[in-house]
């Protein structure tokens, strides 16, 4: 943290040390909760379920896979 930065955080820190106004508390701690919710949806965002071996058992082999596809293809309506 460079020095301007600690300086303004404590200038900030005092300030809402000695604050009494309940409205901007209560704006203060919107904000605080805005990101803290902002921090924890990213984090969720990330936390998907890897389920391949689920879907990997569930898979059909490249045989029937080829078989469905020649299948397809040998019905669609084409003119011959």
């Amino acid at each position: 943290m460079n020095e301007i930065f600690k300086k303004q955080k404590k200038e900030i820190l005092d300030w809402i040390e000695n604050l009494e106004n309940e409205d901007v508390i209560k704006k203060l701690l919107d904000i605080k909760y805005d990101v803290e919710n902002s921090v924890y949806e990213a984090r969720t965002e990330y936390t998907v379920k890897d389920d391949f071996e689920e879907r990997w058992e569930k898979a059909i082999s490249h045989q029937e896979m080829k078989s469905r596809t020649l299948n397809h293809i040998s019905n669609l309506p084409w003119k011959h």
